[in-house]
């Protein structure tokens, strides 16, 4: 019989591998190794205070033992997070996986502020969908004007999850509201017209920049040509400005990784556990 090892990738609760063989201190041929039942979102650890962790195991040499590497710092929050910031954690985790998983690789309290950022961004482009009027829709994005201005001022903003995720964020980093209005003023256009990418990724990336602390020349270059990527429909446009990304990859700040690697995701199928594994390779090589 031969030797088998079953490698399953981790639940919130538990780690990401179990070990069964046969026989001990034996080679195992790369034949031999069977991948257990992928769960669909392998990667997400929700306020336990447990890392995450990939199995890896080498095609040759492997004994009966198999490497565990932690993907480290991966907690998503060191304490069971309040309910606006839990609002927001589920909410970019149900309708932007990429970039959540993205911003799992910044360090607390980056993290969260990436968080705060990319719900409200989500907020402000489902204007168009949940508006009939242009009206309707400029009232709406009138309201998140005055709430930012609110947190801004106000240790105790709006009673509403984003808005009071937006306000520590701003405290916390130092974030000008002007920066978060000229989100707003972006997604603006939008309502009787096509989206600017080019404006509405580099406010987004100017912000996410500011919560990460990574201010070179280069970041910001890579960073926002990211973000108006992500915005754009395939094309040579989109592929020129991710060339551009690619090409100040030894210049970046290690600072701005976390939101550089969506580009990962750009054009390509990245499906089940092979997302999460490939922004983990790619953190650990610096590379997007």
């Amino acid at each position: 019989m031969s030797n088998e090892v079953i490698l399953p990738l981790a639940t919130p609760t538990a780690r990401m591998m179990m070990m069964r063989t046969t026989t001990p201190a034996t080679t195992v041929r790369p034949s031999d190794v069977k991948m257990a039942p992928i769960p669909t979102t392998p990667y997400l650890v929700e306020g336990t205070g447990e890392s995450l962790c990939v199995s890896l195991y080498a095609a040759r040499g492997l004994r009966s033992t198999v490497a565990e590497r932690c993907l480290s710092p991966m907690t998503v929050f060191e304490t069971a997070p309040e309910a606006s910031h839990r609002y927001v954690l589920d909410s970019v985790r149900e309708t932007d996986r990429d970039r959540f998983l993205a911003a799992l690789f910044a360090p607390e309290p980056a993290r969260r502020g990436l968080l705060a950022l990319l719900a409200f961004d989500r907020e402000l482009a489902r204007t168009r969908a949940v508006t009939s009027e242009p009206m309707l829709a400029r009232i709406r994005l009138a309201w998140w004007r005055e709430a930012v201005m609110e947190a801004a001022a106000s240790s105790k903003p709006r009673a509403q999850p984003v808005v009071e995720s937006l306000g520590e964020t701003m405290r916390r980093h130092g974030l000008a509201p002007q920066k978060l209005i000229a989100l707003i003023d972006a997604r603006e256009e939008e309502i009787e017209g096509l989206l600017d990418v080019t404006r509405t990724g580099n406010a987004l990336a100017d912000l996410q920049l500011e919560v990460l602390g990574a201010t070179n020349e280069a970041s910001r270059a890579a960073v926002r040509a990211v973000a108006s990527a992500w915005l754009m429909g395939e094309g040579p446009e989109r592929d020129a400005l991710l060339a551009t990304a690619r090409a100040r990859r030894a210049e970046i700040d290690p600072a701005a990784l976390p939101v550089l690697l969506p580009a990962l995701s750009i054009g390509r199928n990245l499906s089940g556990w092979r997302r999460p594994l490939a922004y983990w390779w790619a953190a650990k090589r610096g590379r997007y």
